[in-house]
């Protein structure tokens, strides 16, 4: 069997020959494709990211690790969940529940341990999408068809979010369209096991007032172990413009029900079904010609129901007999003000955080448990905590040299205050370099069903659970100095104290608790081209190596992942993209999964105009190309090759 390491550093190095090799045999003559958009993006002086200041800067002034997923890329990808694209980026392990049809999904930035989970902080519109009940983030509820761009920062940002150790998804939706003029969209596709994505959407402007709306339905009978997936989902934004203030209203809803898995040697089969309610209201303007004031209120509810019944294998009743429900209610209410001032050397923003959080939680149990002394119902005490937060940062430029200070102030009613600063510095060496560098500290702040008495029916709660910090050092540097190629790195190094661990308590109870180290450092490498003869070439590459000091004892490990995407795209004709994903979590998360090799996808599309002047995009898709394996458990192993088409119009 090939050595995975050397075949990772085989594929690394190839990819960053070929565009050399690509380049010595092109005419000296030829006249080249004109440059990429994504080439632009990282040295332009436009505002094209919120996630790292709660204010729009331009990336060449961004200190941190971020990558921005654009509208285009989105929508080449023809994806059916979050997930996927997150799948795409350096930095980004996505263990996938399976791989199904709108399979749910964790992530973790930088590696670590599935079980930390909370660390990434998920945002839509403003809004924590994380569960209070966890601190995860699920992925399959955020319809795809809304997102206009995703900022992934790298590394803690908690000096502009608060409990944001391992990073942040930044995730804006579209806008309104332009006035007076309406644009519709409409998308369907259609693959093996039923599985059927439809969208439509609509924006526009009358007057003053501009609005998007977008709905989506989502099914399938799903494409292994009958992992079944639906979700509805609707989106709506209204946007009423003036010259000197904008106030925007946003909602959205969402309803993802599907099957987790069947597992026999307990004789049980899971299902999860979510309702989610989300709105917000903001209002943001000029006071003076420097001077900028935003406000944002937000409200989400959010009813998750996990049901596992029985199988029909053993002892424990007739086949579709209730086992347990777990149902759990969560609310949270937030709001933000932020003033942004503009001088010709500084942007300072001063900014204030309050949120409010609440949980329920109550366990129905079926027959087979009431009859060995189970209740018929346990109901746990509600759960609330308040959370509260200064921020000042400030983007001080000094010709070539950016200087990038941060401090934030988190309190929080049922867990330890915390402070945390940062620096950043970004250096343009020239037009097409730059190398940046950032020191951060960072939190990650317990959530209600670890620390709050009551709030947990699964375990012991702990009170005096203490925040998991962080010390993280990043330096990187990217150009497009080489003839049609960007390359772009950085190493880190990840120092976390206090990290969350189970225990058992006096009661042989699991118990959560503040113990040991880990200290994570690596690199990240990525490279892109821009298209020869229409060929293009897109690759990255990380790789993390762990050091862990639990209860268990000192470990070490290593976890990594590729992506390559290579594309070809003939304006008028047609854009083919070849995806191939690998890679490989930490032993102990892994143990009885199975890493074969790439898992690849081809994506073939060709858009084209109908008579009446409407646009028109046909696509097929092969998933898994090579039947391989790629999953973390063997109880939820991935599908085999399977084939989708789909159609988009534009009018």
């Amino acid at each position: 069997m090939i050595n995975r390491d050397l075949f990772i550093l085989f594929i690394l190095l190839f990819s960053l020959a070929a565009p050399f090799l690509a380049l010595a045999a092109i005419p000296q003559d030829m006249t080249m494709a004109p440059e990429a958009k994504n080439f632009d993006l990282y040295f332009s002086e436009g505002p094209v990211v919120e996630a790292t200041s709660r204010y729009p800067k331009a990336l060449s002034r961004i200190a941190e690790n971020v990558t921005v997923i654009s509208a285009a890329e989105i929508e080449a990808a023809n994806v059916h969940t979050l997930a996927e694209l997150l799948n795409r980026v350096a930095g980004v392990f996505v263990s996938f529940n399976g791989h199904d049809f709108g399979s749910s999904a964790t992530l973790l930035i930088h590696g670590d341990s599935s079980y930390h989970t909370h660390h990434t902080l998920v945002l839509l519109d403003g809004v924590k999408m994380n569960y209070n009940s966890s601190g995860a983030a699920e992925t399959n509820s955020i319809p795809v068809g809304i997102i206009e761009r995703i900022e992934v920062v790298k590394g803690p940002a908690s000096s502009a979010w608060g409990s944001a150790l391992g990073g942040v998804i930044n995730i804006i939706t579209r806008e309104g369209g332009k006035p007076g003029q309406a644009n519709h969209k409409v998308s369907m596709s259609y693959g093996k096991a039923n599985s059927l994505d439809g969208r439509a959407e609509t924006s526009g402007k009358a007057g003053k007032l501009g609005y998007y709306l977008h709905g989506t339905a989502i099914q399938s009978d799903g494409l292994r172990d009958n992992r079944y997936f639906e979700n509805e989902s609707f989106y709506g934004k209204f946007q009423y413009t003036l010259p000197r203030y904008q106030i925007q209203l946003t909602g959205g809803y969402n309803e993802p029900d599907f099957k987790l898995l069947d597992m026999a040697a307990k004789d049980l089969s899971f299902t999860n079904l979510s309702r989610d309610w989300f709105t917000t209201a903001s209002f943001t303007g000029s006071l003076t010609t420097d001077l900028s004031l935003a406000v944002n209120a937000s409200y989400f509810d959010r009813n998750f129901l996990q049901k596992s019944t029985v199988l029909g294998t053993g002892a424990r009743g007739p086949a579709g007999d209730l086992f347990q429900d777990f149902d759990l209610r969560e609310k949270s209410y937030g709001l933000e003000s932020r003033l942004v001032k503009t001088t010709d050397q500084h942007t300072l923003a001063l900014g204030f955080d309050y949120n409010r959080n609440k949980l329920e939680q109550r366990i129905i149990y079926g027959p087979f448990l009431q009859a060995i002394g189970q209740p018929a119902e346990a109901v746990a005490s509600p759960a609330a905590e308040e959370r509260w937060a200064a921020y000042l940062n400030d983007t001080a430029n000094y010709g070539d040299l950016t200087i990038i200070p941060g401090l934030r102030y988190d309190g929080h009613s049922i867990s330890d205050d915390f402070l945390s600063p940062s620096l950043g510095l970004v250096y343009r060496y020239r037009a097409d370099t730059l190398f940046r560098a950032s020191v951060a500290r960072g939190f990650s702040a317990p959530f209600l069903s670890n620390i709050d008495g009551g709030g947990n029916l699964f375990s012991s709660t702990n009170p005096d659970l203490a925040p998991e910090k962080v010390w993280s050092y990043q330096l990187g540097a990217e150009t497009t100095s080489l003839k049609l190629l960007r390359l772009k790195s950085a190493i880190f190094y990840h120092d976390l104290d206090g990290i969350w661990e189970r225990n058992r308590n006096a009661l042989n109870l699991n118990q959560i608790i503040n113990s040991g180290t880990d200290q994570r450092y690596g690199y990240e490498i990525e490279l892109e081209t821009l298209p020869i003869h229409n060929l293009a070439l897109t690759a990255n590459l990380t790789s993390i190596y762990q050091e862990t000091e639990t209860l268990a004892g000192p470990d070490k490990d290593h976890l990594y992942n590729a992506n390559i995407i290579l594309s070809y795209d003939r304006p008028g004709y047609f854009r083919a993209e070849l995806f191939g994903h690998y890679v490989w979590l930490l032993a102990r998360e892994s143990v009885d999964g199975s890493y074969s090799d790439f898992l690849w996808d081809l994506n073939i599309s060709k858009e084209f105009t109908l008579k009446d002047g409407r646009r028109a995009k046909i696509y097929s898709k092969v998933h898994n190309l090579f039947n391989s394996t790629q999953y973390w458990s063997y109880l939820l192993p991935n599908p085999d090759r399977w084939l989708e088409v789909g159609f988009r119009v534009s009018f």
